[in-house]
Protein backbone atom coordinates (compact mmCIF):
# COMPACT_ATOMS: atom_id res chain seq x y z
CA UNK A 1 0.00 0.00 0.00
CA UNK A 2 1.03 3.92 -0.87
CA UNK A 3 0.36 6.27 1.83
CA UNK A 4 0.37 10.03 1.17
CA UNK A 5 -0.35 12.49 -1.43
CA UNK A 6 -0.83 10.41 -5.10
CA UNK A 7 2.11 11.48 -7.62
CA UNK A 8 0.74 14.16 -10.11
CA UNK A 9 0.33 13.33 -13.26
CA UNK A 10 2.90 14.43 -16.29
CA UNK A 11 1.72 18.06 -18.25
CA UNK A 12 2.89 18.79 -20.82
CA UNK A 13 5.21 22.59 -21.29
CA UNK A 14 2.72 25.58 -22.33
CA UNK A 15 4.08 27.67 -24.64
CA UNK A 16 4.41 29.74 -22.29
CA UNK A 17 7.03 27.64 -19.97
CA UNK A 18 8.72 27.68 -23.64
CA UNK A 19 8.85 30.99 -23.69
CA UNK A 20 9.33 31.70 -20.31
CA UNK A 21 12.78 29.63 -20.46
CA UNK A 22 13.73 31.81 -23.73
CA UNK A 23 13.21 35.06 -22.45
CA UNK A 24 15.46 34.41 -19.23
CA UNK A 25 18.01 33.10 -21.68
CA UNK A 26 17.85 36.17 -23.77
CA UNK A 27 18.13 38.49 -20.88
CA UNK A 28 21.36 36.63 -19.42
CA UNK A 29 22.99 38.96 -22.29
CA UNK A 30 21.48 41.84 -20.40
CA UNK A 31 18.70 44.82 -21.11
CA UNK A 32 16.36 45.22 -23.79
CA UNK A 33 14.08 47.01 -24.87
CA UNK A 34 10.77 45.37 -25.24
CA UNK A 35 10.20 46.00 -29.05
CA UNK A 36 13.65 44.42 -29.36
CA UNK A 37 12.21 41.41 -27.69
CA UNK A 38 9.20 41.33 -29.83
CA UNK A 39 10.95 41.10 -32.99
CA UNK A 40 13.17 38.18 -31.79
CA UNK A 41 9.73 36.38 -30.18
CA UNK A 42 7.58 36.81 -33.24
CA UNK A 43 11.18 34.86 -34.92
CA UNK A 44 10.30 31.81 -32.31
CA UNK A 45 6.74 32.13 -32.45
CA UNK A 46 5.76 33.75 -29.50
CA UNK A 47 2.82 36.86 -29.33
CA UNK A 48 2.95 40.14 -27.57
CA UNK A 49 0.62 38.52 -25.25
CA UNK A 50 2.60 35.35 -24.80
CA UNK A 51 5.75 37.30 -24.22
CA UNK A 52 4.20 39.75 -21.23
CA UNK A 53 2.10 36.90 -19.68
CA UNK A 54 5.29 34.92 -19.78
CA UNK A 55 7.42 38.10 -18.06
CA UNK A 56 4.06 38.31 -15.42
CA UNK A 57 4.70 34.68 -14.36
CA UNK A 58 8.29 34.48 -14.17
CA UNK A 59 7.66 37.61 -11.76
CA UNK A 60 10.25 39.65 -9.77
CA UNK A 61 12.93 38.50 -11.86
CA UNK A 62 12.71 40.96 -14.61
CA UNK A 63 12.31 44.73 -13.94
CA UNK A 64 11.94 47.17 -16.07
CA UNK A 65 15.18 49.87 -16.28
CA UNK A 66 12.47 52.86 -16.16
CA UNK A 67 8.95 53.68 -15.98
CA UNK A 68 7.15 51.44 -18.01
CA UNK A 69 5.79 53.91 -20.42
CA UNK A 70 8.82 55.73 -20.84
CA UNK A 71 10.24 54.91 -24.59
CA UNK A 72 13.90 54.13 -23.01
CA UNK A 73 12.75 51.39 -20.90
CA UNK A 74 14.26 48.08 -20.92
CA UNK A 75 13.54 44.40 -19.36
CA UNK A 76 16.60 43.74 -17.57
CA UNK A 77 17.07 40.50 -15.36
CA UNK A 78 17.15 41.17 -11.05
CA UNK A 79 21.33 40.94 -10.07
Amino acid sequence: MVYGDKPERYKEPRKVDHCKEWLLELLRDGPMRFKDIKALGIEQDYSRATLYRARKEIGSQIVDTKGRRDPGNEWRLVG
